[in-house]
């Protein structure tokens, strides 16, 4: 059924470290420490948080992701585990809510918090890269994504395809290669990464 107000606090995730370690269950990597992120970097994976997230932006990111809700008697956040054209799924534990679109933009101001794979071979965080081992492969991937015309060519120069690929998908196009652009190459070069879109 379609629910027309969220869940009780009570049955949704009030802490961080339960939202990471729930998370990365779907990514089939478990977490245990007292420091879900850190420890998702030695197994290939990245943390990202941001408060300006849209519904756009989760609709073209594509991920299982954990949003922070405000509700009537406090925070929790629950994970976004499906997008369809009119409801979110949300889940915390076991259970799982079909909530209507509106009545979780309500709710949710735009915290966001998701994993994503690095690039394999990468050690430590990823912020901004122009060079090194991560823009080799995103390079590799953008010229393979022009080839076959999933993105518009570009100049000759890695920060000609990364802004050409920004612009493509509305990320501010800087140049440099951030998490939020990895994400987008990820999604289009079909990295082993879990989906909104999935059944």
């Amino acid at each position: 059924p379609l629910l027309e107000q969220l869940p009780a606090r009570a049955d949704l995730l009030v802490s961080e470290r339960a939202g990471w370690q729930a998370l990365a269950g779907l990514w089939n990597t478990p977490l245990s420490s007292e420091d879900p992120c850190a420890e998702a970097a030695g197994q290939g994976l990245q943390c990202f948080r941001t408060d300006r997230m849209t519904l756009h932006g989760l609709r073209q990111l594509d991920r299982p992701a954990m949003l922070q809700l405000r509700l009537p008697d406090g925070m929790a956040s629950a994970l976004l585990v499906r997008l369809d054209g009119d409801s979110a799924t949300l889940q915390a534990g076991e259970q799982r809510w079909r909530v209507a679109l509106p009545t979780l933009q309500n709710a949710w101001k735009g915290q966001y918090a998701t994993l994503w794979r690095t690039p394999p071979g990468s050690r430590g965080r990823i912020a901004s890269v122009s060079s090194g081992p991560a823009a080799q492969w995103m390079d590799e991937q953008l010229l393979a994504l022009e080839a076959s015309g999933r993105i518009p060519s570009a100049g000759t120069g890695f920060a000609d395809r990364v802004q050409a690929l920004q612009r493509s998908q509305g990320i501010e196009p800087r140049g440099a290669a951030t998490p939020l652009t990895f994400m987008q190459v990820n999604r289009l070069a079909g990295v082993d990464e879990p989906r909104l879109s999935a059944p």
